[in-house]
């Protein structure tokens, strides 16, 4: 009976052994499998986010080359109305017959300028404060023509209201909301747009305008 005990319990003790490593094997299968499941999820979260990065990215892309192209297309607009505006001046002062001495225009849209013996615009505002030579000299000359030819934003429906009022029309409509940031180089005038994508230039001495895309 002792024998017979022993063997009973050391094969007790060797199925207890079994199990216990049959166990441990299963529990490291469970983990390993959990980990494997956890890097596919994380991969898989990773090449997402990277794909909505690249998404968004050509996506942002294209709407600034979108709107770039929107402040070109609104700085050549500015640019032909302000030509058109100079020209419409040239044209009167054709009319007066050329004049060669500086002449003063009180009927420009409610607006006084004072014009070159080339007839083109060097100056507006006040006649008192009225600078003649077409080489541009100053930023606030610069300002007032924009102001004066354009006649934009509150200014203009002002205007064209009080023109309305005495039974004639605005020889302009509105421009813009759009302020240009006016500064003078080589003596001629040069509007920035605020945006930075480019500038319209005007030389007085000849009547010139040019807009540069940067």
């Amino acid at each position: 009976m002792p024998d017979v005990a022993k063997i009973r319990c050391q094969d007790t003790l060797l199925i207890y052994v079994a199990r216990t490593q049959s166990g441990d094997g299963y529990m490291a299968r469970a983990q390993a499998s959990m980990a494997a499941r956890l890097h596919a999820r994380l991969m898989v979260t990773v090449v997402a986010v990277v794909l909505l990065a690249m998404v968004m990215t050509l996506l942002l892309t294209r709407i600034q080359a979108v709107m770039d192209k929107a402040r070109v297309a609104e700085l050549q607009a500015s640019g032909v109305h302000f030509r058109s505006a100079l020209l419409f001046v040239r044209e009167w002062w054709f009319v007066q017959g050329q004049p060669t001495a500086p002449k003063v225009l009180t009927e420009f849209a409610g607006q006084t300028l004072a014009l070159s013996e080339q007839g083109w615009p060097v100056d507006a505002g006040e006649q008192d404060q009225f600078q003649w030579n077409p080489v541009m000299d100053s930023a606030e000359r610069c300002a007032r023509l924009w102001t004066a030819l354009m006649i934009d934003g509150q200014d203009c429906q002002s205007r064209s209201a009080q023109l309305s009022q005495q039974g004639r029309e605005s020889l302009w409509g509105c421009a813009s909301d759009i302020r240009y940031q006016a500064r003078v180089q080589q003596g001629r005038c040069q509007f920035d747009h605020p945006s930075g994508v480019g500038l319209i230039e005007y030389d007085a001495t000849n009547g010139r305008v040019n807009w540069i895309i940067r």
